[in-house]
C-alpha cells in the first residue's frame, strides 16, 4: 500500500498530467482547426526578407535540436504591410541543424513566396497552411500523456502501485508501448517514402538549376568506453537547387528521396557532390499537386529504407519488454 504521502504525491502527479494531457489534446485540435481553416484563406505575393540559422551558444552537436531557423517575408495586402515569419501551423521552435538548414534553403533571402493571409487579422499569415507534419508529434505528446494518467490515476484510486500476476508494476508497461509507438511512426515514414519515390518517377519535369553544392561537416560529441567525450565527423552531401512552375520560383535541397545519409568519409560525399556542379542544369522532378515538392534523382533508393529498420528494430525492442514484463516472474 502506498503511504498517506506517496498517495498524496501520486494524486498531485495525476493532477498535473492529467492537466498536461488536456492542453496537449486542445492544442491537437486547435492545430487541426487552423490547418483546415488555413487552406482557405486568400493568397498574396510576399518576399523572403531574412532567411538564417541561430543556433544556440550551447551548442555541440549536430544531433541536438537548440537550432531555430529565422525566416521572415513580407507581404501586402489592401496597401498595408506586414511582416510574417511563421510557415506551418504548430511547428516547433527549435530543430537540428540540419532540419533548420532544409528550411532556410527552401526560402532563401529575396525569394518570392504565396502568402496565405487571415481575411480577419492579416498580420496572421503562414506560407505552408495544409502541412500537417506537427499533427503527428502533438498528437503522440497526447497519447503519452494520457497514458501516463490513466496509470497515475488508477493507482491513486487503488491506493497501491498496480502489479501484474509477475509482479511487473503497471508503470513500467508504459515503455514497451512507446517503442511500440515510435516503432510505428517510423514504418508510417518508411510507406510514406516509398509511395513519394515511386510516384515521384512519373511526376512531370522542369529545367532547374544548382545554386549551391558541396559537403557540410557533422559533428558529434559522445561518450566512449572509458566515459571520455569524444567528437566524430561525419559529412552530408548539400545540394540547393531553383526551378519555376506555373511562373512561380521554388527552392530545394532535395535531391533523392530517404532519410539525409551521413558518411564517416568525406570522400564519399564529395563524390555525389560533384555529379552536381554549381550552377550546372538538372532536370527536377516535381509534384504537380504541391509544386513545392521535388526531386532531382526520385530512383535513387538512398536512405529510403532507413526508417524501415528504424521501425522494426524499435518493435522488435518493444515486443521484447512487453513478453519479458508478461511471462517472467518478478523476483
Amino acid at each position: 500500500m502506498l503511504t498517506a504521502s506517496a498517495l498524496l504525491w501520486t494524486r498531485i502527479a495525476a493532477d498535473i498530467f492529467g492537466f498536461l494531457a488536456l492542453n496537449s489534446g486542445y492544442g491537437l485540435w486547435l492545430q487541426r482547426k487552423k490547418t483546415s481553416g488555413g487552406r482557405h484563406w486568400p493568397v498574396v505575393e510576399g518576399e523572403v526578407v531574412a532567411s538564417e540559422v541561430s543556433l544556440a551558444a550551447t551548442h555541440r552537436s549536430a544531433d541536438d535540436t537548440d537550432a531555430k531557423p529565422d525566416i521572415r517575408y513580407r507581404y501586402e495586402v489592401l496597401g498595408t504591410s506586414y511582416e510574417g515569419h511563421r510557415i506551418r501551423f504548430g511547428s516547433p521552435s527549435h530543430v537540428t541543424r540540419l532540419q533548420a538548414e532544409e528550411l532556410t534553403g527552401r526560402y532563401p533571402k529575396g525569394a518570392k513566396v504565396r502568402v496565405f493571409y487571415d481575411p480577419k487579422r492579416p498580420s496572421q499569415s503562414v506560407l505552408e497552411p495544409a502541412d500537417a507534419s506537427g499533427t503527428a508529434a502533438l498528437a503522440a505528446l497526447f497519447i503519452v500523456m494520457c497514458a501516463v494518467t490513466a496509470v497515475l490515476v488508477a493507482h491513486s484510486l487503488a491506493g497501491k502501485v498496480l502489479t501484474t500476476e509477475a509482479g511487473v508494476p503497471l508503470f513500467a508497461f508504459l515503455l514497451p508501448f512507446a517503442l511500440l509507438g515510435f516503432g510505428a511512426v517510423a514504418l508510417a515514414s518508411y510507406w510514406k517514402l516509398r509511395q513519394e519515390s515511386m510516384a515521384s518517377r512519373s511526376w512531370p519535369t522542369t529545367p532547374g538549376r544548382i545554386t549551391r553544392s558541396g559537403v557540410t561537416v557533422e559533428i558529434t560529441r559522445r561518450e566512449n568506453d572509458r566515459g571520455r567525450e569524444v567528437e566524430e565527423e561525419r559529412f552530408r552531401v548539400t545540394i540547393d537547387y531553383s526551378y519555376a512552375v506555373g511562373g512561380r520560383s521554388f527552392h530545394s535541397m532535395h535531391w533523392n528521396w530517404g532519410w539525409t545519409a551521413l558518411y564517416p568519409d568525406r570522400s564519399s560525399a564529395e563524390a555525389i557532390a560533384a555529379q552536381y556542379p554549381v550552377n550546372s542544369d538538372v532536370t527536377v522532378f516535381y509534384d504537380p499537386t504541391r509544386p513545392e515538392t521535388a526531386v532531382l534523382d526520385p530512383t535513387n533508393k538512398s536512405g529510403v529504407a532507413a526508417p524501415l529498420w528504424v521501425g522494426l528494430f524499435l518493435i522488435a525492442i518493444g515486443a521484447l519488454f512487453l513478453f519479458i514484463f508478461t511471462h517472467v516472474q518478478m523476483s
